[in-house]
């Protein structure tokens, strides 16, 4: 059986994981669910951080709302701190490697929360495609 907790290409382990800080606010409680005419805006930035002993953290800040797009009114905002301490099993790589592929591990717990918050919050799911990791510059 396989650890879910490991990234077996680049040699990092998940330690820990929890949700931070959570916020979510159902602004204007729309009673037919139309969304047609709304636009949905969202945001994720990344905080790294290096401790001693081949440790790491990530604290993935991820943001939405959804407003009118005639007059920019707020339906719904979510903002969610995701937090992940890591260990680096194999050869220490950069910074940006690590925080791609610890990213690869976060995401899905993400995902699951901003889902399962957006249908528990009486507003339409959002269902998140999974982003391009690579951070790397082309």
């Amino acid at each position: 059986m396989s650890n879910v907790n490991v990234n077996r290409d680049d040699n990092i382990k998940l330690i820990r994981n929890y949700i931070q800080d959570l916020s979510f606010e159902n602004i204007e409680n729309i009673i037919e669910n139309n969304y047609k005419n709304s636009h949905i805006n969202d945001n994720m930035n990344v905080i790294f951080k290096s401790y001693d002993k081949n440790i790491f953290s990530l604290n993935l800040k991820y943001n939405l709302d959804c407003s009118f797009k005639e007059n920019k009114k707020k339906l719904f905002i979510l903002e969610l701190d995701y937090f992940g301490f890591f260990e680096i099993l194999g050869p220490k790589n950069n910074q940006e490697t690590l925080t791609e592929n610890g990213l690869k591990l976060l995401f899905p717990f993400v995902k699951e929360i901003v889902e399962l918050i957006t249908q528990k919050g009486g507003v339409v799911p959002i269902l998140l495609k999974e982003p391009n990791f690579n951070l790397k510059k082309v």
